[in-house]
């Protein structure tokens, strides 16, 4: 048990003095433990087996991705064309619902494909997440006629909505 224990800890990447505080004891106590020194009690026993579990069932530094989100402007572009083909038209649809739209299909794609979609960064806004990058894409959309702006009245607020005059090209590769 003794020469296990060692083992286990150092395989785990543990100094024994980490292992002695998760463990409950002194990094000397610990020592002895190791050396065969001083014996556990069955619950001692049992608990040093949970720490190990616990801490092999963790994911290690090379197993844990990080993902820095990569911008697909035109992807961007044509993602945008396509939520307006589908709900540009409709009066309850405003920029906020856009802003909504676009927030949701990045990161429902995300948590299915773990990679970024169009890799848009969002601001905390009053009414939900805004992409930083939409007005300077609806600005170039705008001026190359790919989309018109329209003003509307939804209840008693005016909206400002956008429709597309052109299909979206969703055959871009990742």
């Amino acid at each position: 048990m003794a020469i296990s224990i060692t083992k286990r800890r150092k395989a785990l990447g543990l100094s024994q003095e980490e292992l002695a505080v998760r463990f409950g004891v002194s990094r000397p106590t610990l020592n002895k433990i190791e050396l065969g020194e001083r014996s556990l009690s069955v619950a001692e026993k049992q608990k040093l087996e949970d720490i190990f579990k616990a801490l092999e069932s963790l994911p290690s530094e090379d197993d844990m991705r990080i993902s820095v989100p990569v911008q697909n402007i035109e992807k961007f572009k044509q993602v945008l064309l396509y939520i307006l083909e589908q709900v540009g038209a409709k009066p309850n649809v405003g920029m906020t619902v856009l802003y909504k739209l676009l927030y949701f299909i990045d990161f429902d794609f995300y948590e299915k494909y773990e990679k970024q979609l169009i890799g848009l960064t969002y601001i905390k806004n009053t009414h939900g997440p805004t992409p930083r990058e939409f007005v300077s894409v609806v600005r170039e959309l705008k001026e190359s006629g790919d989309i018109i702006e329209v003003r509307s009245k939804y209840f008693a607020h005016e909206q400002k909505k956008f429709l597309p005059n052109r299909t979206a090209d969703l055959s871009l590769k990742s």
